[in-house]
C-alpha cells in the first residue's frame, strides 16, 4: 500500500547523523527486547547505515513504529540496603530497543530548534540544560522579590509520589 508523501516531514536521516547520534549514546548500553547492542549498530557500514536511514524515513512517514521496539525487557535491580525478600527493595528498570532510542535521538535532533522556540521559557521539565533546581531557585526569588515588596505569594503544590501511593491527589497551600 503506497501512502502519499508526507511534506511535514524532514528529509531522511544522512549516514552522517546516524552516526553522530550513536557516537552521543551511552557506551555499553544494556540491550532491549530484541537484544541488539549499541556496539552492532556503531560497526554497520556505510551500506547498512544508508539502509538504516532509509528504514527510519519510513518509519516517520508511516507513523508505525515496530512492534517489537514497543516491547521492553525489565530487570529488578536491588535497593541497596534493602531486604532481597521484598518486592519494594527492587526498583524496576526497563530496557528499550537501541535502535528506537537511536530514532529518538535523531528525532528529537529535528524538533528541539521549533519545540525550543515555542515553550514557555518557564517549562523546564524534560528539556535540555533545565533542572527542578532551576524551578526552585526561581520559586524562590519570586517569593522573594513579593517579601521585599509587602506581597503574599500563594504556591500550590502536588505530590506526585502521595497520589501514586495512595491513588489520590493532595494539595497543600503554603
Amino acid at each position: 500500500m503506497q501512502q502519499a508523501a508526507d511534506n511535514s516531514l524532514p528529509p531522511p536521516f544522512t549516514v552522517e547523523e546516524i552516526t553522530a547520534a550513536l557516537q552521543k549514546t551511552k557506551p555499553a548500553t544494556a540491550p532491549g527486547y530484541n537484544n541488539i547492542h549499541r556496539e552492532f549498530l556503531k560497526h554497520l557500514s556505510p551500506n547498512a547505515l544508508s539502509w538504516l536511514s532509509t528504514f527510519f524515513h519510513r518509519i516517520m512517514s508511516q507513523h508505525s513504529i515496530p512492534k517489537i521496539w514497543r516491547k521492553a525487557k525489565v530487570i529488578a535491580v536491588k535497593k541497596p540496603g534493602k531486604d532481597l525478600t521484598q518486592a519494594a527493595s527492587y526498583h524496576p528498570i526497563s530496557l528499550l530497543s537501541v535502535c528506537y532510542k537511536l530514532l529518538k535521538c535523531l528525532a528529537l535532533q529535528c524538533i528541539s530548534p521549533t519545540v525550543e522556540g515555542i515553550l514557555s521559557p518557564d517549562q523546564a521539565g524534560f528539556r535540555k540544560d533545565r533542572s527542578t533546581c532551576d524551578q526552585v531557585v526561581a520559586l524562590t526569588s519570586y517569593i522573594e522579590s513579593g517579601f521585599q515588596h509587602n506581597l503574599k505569594t500563594g504556591v500550590v503544590s502536588l505530590d506526585l509520589l502521595a497520589a501514586y501511593k495512595s491513588g489520590t491527589l493532595a494539595f497543600f497551600a503554603n
